[in-house]
Formats: C-alpha cells, structure tokens, sequence
C-alpha cells in the first residue's frame, strides 16, 4: 500500500520510478507465492499481475528460484552419489565373500576355483579404488558445485 503510494507520486511527480525495498520476508513471500501459481500451473502474466510485479523483478526473481532449485538438485545429487559408492562397495564386498567360498569349495571344478580366485584379485583392486577414489570423487563434486555457486553469487551481485 505504501510503496503503491511512494510509485504514483513519483510517476506525478514525473521523477524517475524508484521503489521502497522490499524486505528479506516479503521477498520469501513473493518467491514462494510464485512457486506455488506456477505449481498451480498459472502462465508468467498471470503471475506477475496476479502479484503486481514488475517484468523485470517478475523475471529476476525467477533466476533467483531457478538458482536454488539447482543448489538443492545438486545436494541431492551429492547424496546420491555418495550413497551410490556405498551400494557399490557392498555389492563387491558380497562378491568377494561368494568368491571366497567358490575357490575354497572342492565341489566346485579346478578351473572354477581358479576363476574365483582371479575375480578376487579384481574386486579386491575394485574395492582399493573405491576406497581411494571414492571419497575424492565426492569432495571433487562438492568443490566444483560450491565453486560454481560462488561464481554465479559473483554474476548476480554485479548485475
């Protein structure tokens, strides 16, 4: 209501348009309020009349949902990731127990046995790189993702 009031007297007043800013907690409102019309399925005009926002606010506000959707993705994909090295861990450390029991087996043939044997070393090599290059592999994402969110940080405060 004010900052309708500050706007009209400025365009009377044939001064250039400058607005109030808004606070942290309205800027949450009309971010959350823009999520949940475009849940709703409603088009950007709609929004932004719906709102009573500028095109320009409309469409950097935009930017900013779009930017911490992509933060939360990719949290989500570190999770998995991580969460993926482990299922694959253990699927290799279950293989090498059944290879174990294989090649100490003598109802199994020779060459069985030594097939297991071979496919021990494998997965005994398997899990030395996962347990060099997996906790590696993870702080790498985590330090490429948090270096790109500092460089779009940067992009954004200079616009």
């Amino acid at each position: 209501m004010a900052e309708e009031a500050i706007d009209q007297r400025a365009v009377e007043n044939g001064r250039r348009h400058h607005c109030i800013r808004r606070t942290k907690d309205q800027i949450l409102y009309q971010l959350s309020e823009i999520r949940r019309q475009m849940l709703d399925g409603a088009t950007n005009t709609e929004i932004m009349r719906d709102l009573n926002i500028p095109e320009r606010t409309f469409y950097r506000y935009m930017r900013k949902i779009y930017e911490e959707d992509k933060t939360e993705l990719a949290k989500e994909n570190n999770k998995t990731l991580v969460t993926h090295i482990f299922l694959h861990r253990d699927r290799l450390l279950y293989t090498l127990q059944n290879c174990s029991s294989i090649a100490t087996d003598t109802n199994y043939s020779v060459k069985d046995r030594i097939e297991a044997e071979r496919l021990k070393v494998d997965v005994s090599l398997d899990l030395l790189k996962i347990a060099s290059e997996g906790p590696m592999m993870a702080q790498i994402k985590h330090y490429k993702d948090r270096q790109k969110n500092e460089d779009d940080d940067e992009d954004e405060q200079k616009i």
